[in-house]
């Protein structure tokens, strides 16, 4: 987290405020309704978490996940890949290994 100005007490406080199995995606500091504190994403919601000298809160405000059905969620066809292109790609990749840049395991998840 590169902004944490004004939220070192809440950073502190932040297990004490996560559900059960809860992973932290995104935060940072920020205000809200005249308070500064943390803005988190998390997997499950985004919350904001205040824990100053003069108050305390926690409020949670709804993420809006997409359906199936939703436009957004339906994949579209494949991409097809030139075979000039991924030759070419595939080459780059093996000339990095074999200058010590990219490791083996790395450029297998790679291609």
């Amino acid at each position: 987290m590169a902004n944490t100005v004004g939220a070192k007490r809440e950073i502190r406080k932040l297990v004490e405020h996560l559900w059960e199995r809860e992973a932290v995606d995104r935060m940072t500091s920020g205000t809200y309704s005249n308070g500064t504190g943390l803005v988190i994403l998390t997997d499950r919601r985004m919350f904001f978490l205040e824990d100053g000298w003069m108050s305390q809160r926690n409020e949670d405000f709804p993420v809006r996940t997409s359906s199936r059905s939703s436009p957004a969620a339906t994949p579209g066809p494949a991409p097809t890949a030139d075979p000039d292109v991924v030759f070419h790609q595939r080459r780059q990749l093996g000339g990095l290994r074999d200058a010590g840049v990219v490791a083996p395991s790395e450029l297998l998840s790679r291609i």
